[in-house]
């Protein structure tokens, strides 16, 4: 890899689909092989959270969560010291995006033009083949296929490179792992592969 080049990271799909493992995972993988990595948690739990549990969402919401991933992007990529190595988000501005399209039906201008994903030189998007874990913060698990119908939808119709993680066990991130060491060993940025799956 060139010398201060900063490459970002988006683990980007519905919940309870993996993503803060797979985020964790690459982090590690990316971190052992002597790689300085930044990770962007998911800002939609975090505003999440600080608010009470019977908040009714707006689309007011919707756009801070995408202005608080902006912000947690940036101070990420501020910890990547000589500029040089990767950003690992939890998330994306696409998430927001979905999120409204799924709750509201529609979206605003304003979150589509705080969607960072097209800055991202990966994307990988979990599919929810997980089993379903409740918590306070999540809604429910038949959001789950509605979000990823979404997720797929907008990443074609931007025309963005995505690599889809499936299965289970350790080979649900194979294909992350080779998409990266590709990069690092020269390959260059990742080539338009569509949907490449692993199925464990």
């Amino acid at each position: 890899m060139n010398a201060a080049v900063i490459r970002r990271i988006a683990v980007v799909g519905p919940e309870c689909s993996g993503k803060t493992t797979a985020v964790g995972a690459i982090a590690k993988w990316l971190s052992e092989a002597g790689h300085a990595v930044a990770v962007v948690p998911e800002a939609g739990r975090i505003y999440a959270e600080a608010l009470p549990l019977d908040h009714v969402w707006t689309m007011d919401d919707e756009v801070a969560v995408a202005r608080l991933h902006a912000r947690l992007t940036a101070e990420a990529t501020a910890e990547i010291e000589g500029g040089s190595g990767f950003v690992v988000s939890d998330g994306s501005g696409l998430t927001p995006r979905v999120w409204a399209l799924r709750g509201f039906g529609e979206e605003s201008s304003a979150l589509v033009e705080l969607d960072d994903t097209g800055a991202a030189d990966f994307i990988f998007l979990a599919k929810p083949d997980l089993p379903w874990h409740p918590d306070p913060i999540r809604t429910s698990a038949e959001n789950r296929p509605i979000e990823y119908a979404i997720y797929m939808d907008l990443l074609s119709k931007g025309s963005y490179n995505f690599t889809t993680l499936e299965g289970h066990g350790p080979s649900r991130l194979t294909p992350a792992y080779e998409a990266l060491k590709k990069l690092i060993d020269g390959a260059g940025k990742c080539e338009s592969e569509g949907s490449v799956t692993s199925s464990g």
